[in-house]
């Protein structure tokens, strides 16, 4: 009901503003929320511009220059990362806050890939690898995805190769060396020899050549491993161990982006040289003096003025600005450049600065060069107020004007011819040699990116793309057209008769081809969208729609487009990757789906949270604005294209805000189910961007940052809210950050994107007098660096308002600087921080001397004693290496982390969870059946998990009395390591007065060294528990089978007593006038044997119009300890109807959908794949916003086959003092070696004991005994022949009768054990000084033949020691191999096996395996051991161990149930002189008795 509550009054508030703009005015990243005929867009003064991505990398990369000469911001990275091992050891000793982290997606969507690959022999098993958020692998064919990378997530990759000679061993290499500018650089080729499941750097790419790896290649049968990069050619003869450049070509531009073998012959290769990073050159003509006269390439600058035809000449002089590098021009210039050509070095400053000051000095353009051998490269920058040329030169040019000793003279003019240096080269030596194709390659002109292709047969495909230019009807072009070449010693490449426009626009940055393995005419081609040919180019057509109208949602596939893949296991199955993540065809490219499920490699820009914690707002990159109301998996897209910062109304929370790039916001009044645009009155200067920020305080106050700050005390009225220009153009610089003082409601702050002797703005008087101070930050504090302002925080302890925080971009010193008197002073508390950009800082609202800084190597907090140093460490697990670009603290306790490559994240303040494992009888009048009875007492075993890396001790917890349940035990203290789970035992009571099958909520207070925290555990009481196979049922009758639950929307499931498929009433969801998720979910059910079927009944009637399914119902199912739901619906007999829009929260999904309102049966059948397995299941319907039809009814839902845990009657019980014993193993520390197993037959008190031990020879035997228990004891007159001595007959086939016989050798045998606690404690046998714990000791007497002694014994685990699940029991193989089995000791930290059998004679014996590692349905592999003992009537010896065999087990349940339990097969042969070889294979096993 949380909706309810947070949207109560939308239904009253909603109004929807639809702005329309003209179709070919759509972008492809702004995928608007599709509403039928009607298109939900923002509102901005110019037509809509196509995607920028080479802006949002731009954006980023202004975040994180580094020095000149330095390595790259990944390499930096890594550098960190490993000097960082000292400071992870401290992090672990406790000295930070240890808190709980949890993944909140989204996970419906991915981000962008590039790499990509299949495993050959292994269907399902795949790799992704993206640009941010690191590799990814799936072992169910991407219904699931598990993150892989254990070095850093924020490394961009750019390709994957998988070695053909070993499909274990995958390479990739990173960097993303397709945009125009220093942007995602990598740290060169990573390699993983375990199908991605670690990863090692080949330490030789460690440098400038591998910044960007585009493409790798390996020779089979060779160790040949080739790499394309912005260097050129690297080859390798051993594996990446050491390199050599082959191609012999001095690259320049984005160097080398593809790279191809043959299939058809290894030893040729084919590789594209990308060249000049852009189509429009300019020329510096240096004129005088002659010594440096000459014509040299300039690249114009991505902001400013554009040179005239005839070009700008002047006298060409170094500016000085006399601070620091006196020629970089960060500062005033203070040298006459008027009417001149300024020459500037590059140096350390944002380019628009330089430019910016140049221009206020009076140069007419300006000259900047290089400050290292790179190639010039397009100066990116946010200034609109620029209005001068700029250009970049080479190094070498501007030093030999320097060095010139007289003036010199030029001209700057645009290039009138331009070499663009981009062509084809060609190896037929396996990448020794490589030769320049004629004509470049292609006989054509202005070719931009080139795709290269193979099929099977060698003939060669190459997809040509060029600038795209506008169309006369609109839309634009990009496409050069689809070249062929045949396979032969000459390659002569010929143009294809289609004019198919398949690269609509940006060739650069999107370009993919694919040839069918087994159809060399087959050819998948795109960018933006995906093309085939089916006749080897002749004709193209289209297969995708990014922007599907109705009824084409089947063929959408997400823009930005970076590979296909044919499956090696079938020729249809074909993968797509995109700036949406993975997609996939399983009709050769007809249709598509995605497979984002759980891949949670989101771009966030920023994130808001609703007041009550329960919603989420993210701003994610190419992939819009997005809501969580609680499924990871299925986040709401309530507006498309390049989300924002985010904003959520605090006082009001159906406010919520996004926005677009470029000052472009929108709101909505309906917490995310409508929206309306919010327009300034310019936006000017704004960044790619821009920052917002909404008062905390007042919902109804917000800032927005362009080259101005503009102020709205209105925002709620969204479209119609008044806006105020608070501060005037800021030094003609871009506003990177905004701040309300929340202890000066008058006050606001501002920080600036580029270094300027003011970078911090202060308002005050804010709405009226609106006075603007500009404050200088000192650069003895941070430095003479480029230093954009990332984030500002007003200290929330600090009442005056006079102590600020900012961050700072950059891979520099003293990232995170601090104020306490308003800003007229600074210094850094950036500590031990490292060098690296930092995004956020806030404060821990519990502690005033704690701070929480997100950087670009994820969360770190920091603590003083001073206010002024501070200890800073990170945290490395949850976001971990992630770059963290935003936090929000939702109450005292949880803060929420917004990541640039992760999703999102919740961090909680209490680290420690408690669930309720079960309930444990300690009086045998009562049953066993782990639920506790009226008039019963015993333990509630609760299971404590830290999930932090720090050891928490002495961790106090304790239960409180809750109604009819007393609670006997007090507080119980226990250690807790990092992320490990450990139990304790509460002695409790239930009245005899108690309410039958009630679920009582218990509160539990745990208390660690963080603080208090309070929870509860919820125990079903006075119930008899009928476990029995047969099917589960549930009508709307019952309503409480089913869960319903209402996620998002206004009206839940209901009981529709007027539609029923039988009996009185049917389940109904409505289907809403407004978006809306709604679920009916069944209880956790546990499937026996196989052959598991799922029926029902269904009705509907769902909207669907325009060719096109609007509303739908989908069947989920999840299994146990797996957050992840997946869709059975698809094996229903009644088959969905089709796929969703993209418009709701199934985007695209299959459903069912439609008018079909007769009842129909439906069946899912579940086959064998979940025997044994828990699971619960969901029938989930969901609704766009404009809906008319009526809704789905389901009845009569029923599974087939299952352990029916929810049948119940009432229960009640007498204690008797009648003590129950500990079940499982138990030994007397003297006597080590020697022990007793304990089980309970589930029947009338009757226990089964054995009893292992060693002969007169040390050799091990084991006997047993069935006892029934009395008073606290078994066998309590210790009566004769209750001890026996099993011998096996192998002349009986123990299918056919039962092979064990009595030993004649034992003529009296006998064994009573007293568990009452005071008698045994105070008995000899527990007083002989031993060490045991007397709290749980027993007496165990026991007599053979003329031997008889009293032993004190201790089980061996305890209850809290056990593991869970708990899989410590006797097994066997059933009733057709029965006398031999296995009794397992299952604790939380090992697992002990025996395995009593027989030796050659028959005799019984036993083996011991001893290993941790035991976990459900995973193979368990160790040895066995034979121990040679000591006789149990000898004084103590040591033990030896020798290995006398293997085992293997797989155990899933404790059922009794030989189709789902487990199986085994082991193999070992007894050493004594009576031999004996014990073997099995592959037969399955199941419990001998009730599980614990």
């Amino acid at each position: 009901m949380k909706l309810i509550v947070n949207f109560l009054l939308l239904t009253i508030l909603a109004v929807s503003v639809w702005i329309l703009l003209p179709e070919t005015e759509t972008s492809i990243t702004e995928k608007s929320l599709k509403i039928k005929d009607t298109d939900v867009f923002k509102k901005q003064k110019e037509p809509k511009q196509y995607d920028k991505p080479d802006q949002a990398a731009r954006w980023l990369a202004d975040r994180r220059r580094t020095p000149t000469g330095t390595q790259n911001p990944s390499q930096l990275n890594m550098a960190v990362k490993r000097q960082m091992h000292g400071v992870e050891k401290n992090l672990k000793s406790g000295q930070t806050l240890a808190m709980r982290f949890d993944e909140m997606g989204p996970g419906v969507f991915g981000g962008r890939i590039r790499g990509f690959v299949i495993h050959p022999d292994k269907p399902g098993y795949l790799l992704a690898g993206g640009v941010s958020g690191g590799v990814w692998k799936s072992t169910d064919d991407g219904q699931s995805w598990q993150p892989k990378t254990d070095f850093l997530p924020n490394i961009a990759i750019g390709s994957m190769l998988i070695d053909p000679d070993n499909p274990e061993r995958v390479f990739i290499g990173t960097g993303e060396g397709f945009f125009n500018f220093d942007a995602a650089q990598g740290a060169g080729v990573f390699v993983s020899e375990d199908f991605g499941e670690t990863w090692q750097q080949l330490s030789a790419t460690d440098n400038p050549d591998f910044y960007y790896v585009n493409r790798l290649a390996r020779i089979p049968g060779s160790d040949v491993l080739l790499a394309a990069t912005n260097a050129g050619i690297m080859r390798s003869d051993n594996l990446g161990v050491s390199w050599q450049e082959s191609s012999g070509h001095q690259t320049s531009g984005r160097g080398f982006t593809d790279l191809k073998r043959d299939p058809a012959n290894s030893q040729h290769l084919l590789a594209y040289h990308f060249g000049a990073p852009n189509q429009v050159k300019a020329t510096l003509l240096v004129t005088a003096p002659a010594g440096i006269a000459g014509q040299y390439d300039a690249v114009p600058a991505a902001f400013g003025g554009e040179l005239p035809a005839n070009g700008i000449t002047g006298e060409i002089v170094l500016a000085r600005d006399n601070v620091g590098a006196t020629q970089d021009a960060c500062e005033s210039i203070k040298n006459d450049i008027s009417g001149k050509i300024a020459l500037i070095e590059r140096g350390q400053c944002d380019f628009t600065v330089k430019v910016k000051n140049a221009q206020n000095a009076g140069a007419k353009v300006v000259l900047v060069y290089q400050n290292d051998n790179s190639l010039p490269i397009i100066m990116g920058g946010e200034d609109s107020t620029i209005t001068i040329p700029a250009v970049m030169i080479a190094r070498t040019i501007g030093n030999n004007i320097i060095n010139n000793p007289g003036a010199v003279s030029g001209v700057v003019k645009p290039a009138t011819v331009v070499d663009l240096n981009r062509f084809i080269m060609r190896s037929v030596d396996a990448g020794n040699n490589w030769q320049i194709l004629n004509n470049h390659g292609l006989p054509i002109e202005e070719v931009e990116r080139m795709e290269l292709g193979f099929a099977q047969t060698g003939k060669v495909y190459v997809a040509v793309s060029k600038e795209a230019v506008d169309l006369s009807g609109g839309g634009t072009s990009g496409t050069l057209g689809l070249w062929t070449a045949n396979p032969g010693t000459q390659l002569q490449f010929n143009k294809t008769v289609s004019q198919t426009n398949f690269i609509e626009r940006q060739g650069w940055y999107d370009l993919a081809v694919a040839v069918n393995p087994n159809d060399a005419n087959h050819v998948l081609v795109g960018a933006i969208d995906l093309y085939s040919s089916n006749d080897g180019g002749q004709s193209i057509v289209k297969n995708s729609a990014w922007y599907p109208a109705p009824g084409q949602i089947e063929r959408y596939i997400h823009a930005d487009h970076h590979g296909y893949f044919f499956s090696p296991h079938n020729p249809n199955d074909i993968y797509f990757v995109t700036d949406g993540g993975v997609s996939k065809s399983e009709d050769g490219g007809a249709t598509f789906f995605d497979l984002n499920n759980g891949l949670n490699i989101s771009q966030s820009y920023g994130i808001a949270v609703s007041p009550d914690g329960q919603f989420i707002n993210s701003g994610t990159q190419d992939n819009g604005a997005q809501i969580y109301f609680g499924d990871q998996q299925n986040w709401l897209e309530w507006q498309g294209g390049d989300g924002g910062y985010s904003a959520w109304d605090q006082q009001q929370s159906q406010y919520v805000y996004n926005s677009y790039v470029r000052g472009q916001l929108y709101g909505s009044r309906t917490g995310g189910l409508t929206a309306e645009a919010i327009e300034l009155p310019d936006t000017d200067g704004a960044l790619f961007i821009q920052p917002y920020v909404l008062d905390d305080n007042n919902g109804n106050r917000m800032l927005v940052g362009t080259n101005k700050v503009y102020y709205s005390n209105n925002i709620r009225q969204l479209s119609n809210a008044n806006w105020q220009d608070i501060t005037g153009v800021i030094n003609g610089a871009s506003v990177s950050a905004v701040a309300f003082n929340p202890h000066k409601p008058s006050q606001a702050l501002a920080g600036m994107a580029n270094v300027n002797a003011q970078q911090l703005i202060k308002i005050d008087g804010l709405g009226s007098t609106n006075s603007v101070t500009k404050i200088t930050l000192d650069s003895q504090v941070i430095g003479p660096y480029p230093s954009i302002v990332t984030d500002i925080r007003v200290d929330e302890f600090d009442t005056t308002g006079q102590t600020y925080y900012l961050t700072l971009g950059g891979y520099f010193e003293n990232r995170l600087i601090k104020s306490t008197n308003g800003g007229q002073s600074w210094f850094s508390i950036a500590g031990n921080l490292p060098d690296i950009p930092l995004y956020q800082v806030i404060n821990d609202p519990l502690n005033a001397n704690r701070l929480f800084v997100g950087s670009e190597l994820g969360l770190w907090v920091g603590e003083t004693v001073n206010g002024t140093d501070y200890n800073w460490l990170r945290y490395d697990y949850g976001p971990a290496f992630t770059r963290v670009m935003d936090l929000v603290w939702n109450g005292d306790h949880d803060l929420f982390i917004g990541t640039h490559g992760r999703g999102t994240y919740r961090a909680q303040r209490n680290p420690v969870s408690v669930s309720l494992v079960k309930f444990i009888a300690t009086d045998a009048s009562c049953d066993d059946d782990n639920y506790l009875d009226k008039g019963e007492q015993g333990h509630l075993m609760l299971m404590l998990e830290n999930h932090s890396d720090q050891t928490l001790n002495q961790v106090a917890v304790s239960l409180n009395n809750a109604g009819t349940l007393t609670v006997l035990d007090g507080t119980k203290h226990v250690n807790l390591p990092p992320f490990s789970r450990r139990q304790v035992s509460v002695k409790v009571d239930l009245d005899a007065t108690a309410s039958c099958a009630a679920d009582i909520d218990v509160p539990v207070t745990v208390i660690t060294e963080l603080g208090e925290f309070n929870l509860s555990v919820t125990p079903k009481t006075a119930v008899d528990r009928i476990l029995s196979v047969g099917d589960f049922f549930a009508g709307a009758e019952n309503n409480d089978m089913m869960q319903a639950q209402l996620n998002l929307g206004y009206s839940n499931w209901v009981q529709d007593s007027n539609r029923a498929y039988s009996g009185q009433a049917g389940w109904f969801a409505s289907s809403e006038n407004n978006y809306s998720d709604k679920t009916l979910t069944s209880p956790w059910l546990t499937l026996a044997g196989g052959g598991n079927v799922l029926s029902f009944a269904l009705a509907y009637d769902l909207e669907f119009g325009q060719n096109q399914f609007w509303d739908g119902a989908v069947l989920e199912m999840q299994l146990a300890d797996d957050q992840t739901w997946f869709d059975i619906g698809v094996l229903s007999s009644v088959p969905y109807d089709g796929q969703l829009a993209n418009n709701n929260t199934a985007q695209g999904h299959f459903a069912w959908s439609g008018n079909r309102p007769n009842w129909r049966q439906a069946t899912v059948d579940l086959g064998e794949s979940y025997a044994g397995k828990t699971i619960r299941f969901r029938f989930r319907v969901l609704s766009d916003y404009n809906s008319q039809n009526t809704g789905f009814w389901v009845d009569d839902i029923r599974l087939t086959h299952v352990y029916n845990r929810e049948e119940f009657v009432c229960d009640s019980c007498v204690n008797s003092g009648n003590v129950r014993p500990l079940k499982g193993s138990w030994y007397d520390p003297k006597y080590n070696g020697h022990g007793f197993i304990i089980e309970y037959t589930g029947r009338d008190d009757l226990y089964y004991s054995m009893f292992y031990t060693y002969d007169d020879n040390g050799k091990p035997e084991w006997y047993l005994s069935y006892s029934f228990l009395e008073n606290g004891t078994l066998n309590d007159a210790y009566e004769p022949d209750t001890l026996q001595k099993p011998k096996y007959d192998y002349s009986i086939n123990p299918a056919q009768g039962f092979p064990l016989v009595p030993d004649p050798a034992l003529t009296d045998g006998r064994l009573r054990f007293d568990f009452n606690n005071q008698t045994a404690r105070n008995h000899v046998a527990c007083q002989d000084g031993t060490e045991r714990n007397l709290d749980q000791v027993a007496l165990a007497q026991w007599r053979i033949n003329n031997e008889q002694q009293t032993w004190c014994i201790q089980p061996i685990v305890s209850n809290e020691n056990k593991a869970e699940p708990d899989f410590g029991n006797s097994w066997y193989a059933g009733d057709l191999d029965e006398g031999w089995g296995f009794s397992v000791i299952h604790a939380r930290n090992t697992t002990q096996t025996y395995l009593f059998y027989y030796d050659g004679d028959g005799a019984s014996r036993w083996a011991l395996a001893d290993k941790p590692g035991l976990q459900t349905g995973q193979d368990y592999e160790t040895g066995f051991f034979q121990i040679q003992g000591y006789p149990r009537d000898a004084a103590p010896q040591n033990l030896t161990y020798s290995q006398i065999g293997t085992l293997r087990f797989n155990l899933q349940n404790t059922l009794r149930d030989l189709s789902t339990d487990g199986f085994t097969d082991f193999d070992l042969t007894y050493d004594g002189v009576e031999g004996g070889h014990w073997q099995r294979q592959g037969i399955p096993i199941k419990t001998l008795f009730p599980g614990h």
